[in-house]
């Protein structure tokens, strides 16, 4: 050892508790010697069970703390999983419309454009068939009355949140349907209701009930397939 480094009195106290070693106290004088008296390492005896013992609890307190950070990460991680989750199915419902949607939109449109040729060729002969083209301006009435449920199915499920909120069941099945619609007229699937009179109103998810209504539709058309038309 360099001369201002020579170590003079120096002694190593295991701290033990419970039988297991927490760590080594080391301690060093390069003054004297001798400084380490049987008096005093036996004070250091007595001393090291409760130096043990305190780092030791000081040793379970950060452990403790550590576990509870990693526990409150991991329940934000969750209720940010979760978040996710609720939106990815609104996303979801939303993109299961969506074709359901550009059908129902693009048949009326397709009728009145179709009436509105006719009705114009009916006019335009050289005797104007006046009932025909009544009838074509009926047919595009209709139409547009369709287009325009639609348009406010649409603007209905738009306004809803994921917050629970009072809910109008008949309503909110009356908008899925709607919006089904060419789903079952392409499976040819014949729909009657039977909602309570009055209607029932919930506390709960619009986009989730909305999901579960779409699913039980879809499931009852695929299910109906192999079945002849007139009963399905």
């Amino acid at each position: 050892w360099p001369n201002d480094r020579r170590m003079r009195s120096v002694i190593c106290q295991p701290l033990v508790k419970s039988g297991n070693l927490v760590c080594i106290l080391y301690l060093e004088n390069n003054l004297a010697p001798g400084v380490f008296t049987e008096c005093r390492t036996e004070m250091l005896d007595i001393l090291a069970p409760q130096a043990a013992a305190s780092l030791d609890a000081a040793r379970l307190y950060k452990e403790l703390g550590e576990e509870n950070t990693r526990r409150a990460r991991a329940e934000t991680a969750l209720r940010q999983a979760r978040a996710d989750l609720a939106r990815a199915a609104q996303l979801t419902v939303m993109g299961e419309l969506a074709a359901s949607i550009t059908h129902e939109v693009n048949q009326p449109l397709t009728t009145i454009a179709s009436y509105a040729e006719a009705g114009t060729r009916w006019l335009k002969r050289p005797e104007p068939d006046v009932a025909e083209a009544l009838a074509a301006l009926e047919s595009i009435r209709s139409g547009a009355m369709r287009a325009g449920g639609i348009v406010k199915a649409l603007r209905s499920l738009a306004r809803q949140t994921t917050t629970p909120s009072p809910i109008a069941l008949n309503g909110l099945i009356r908008d899925v349907l709607q919006l089904a619609t060419t789903e079952f007229e392409v499976h040819q699937v014949r729909l009657t209701t039977d909602l309570q009179p009055g209607g029932i109103a919930v506390l709960g998810d619009a986009v989730q009930l909305q999901q579960v209504v779409l699913n039980l539709v879809s499931n009852a058309i695929d299910a109906m397939a192999g079945l002849p038309e007139d009963r399905r």
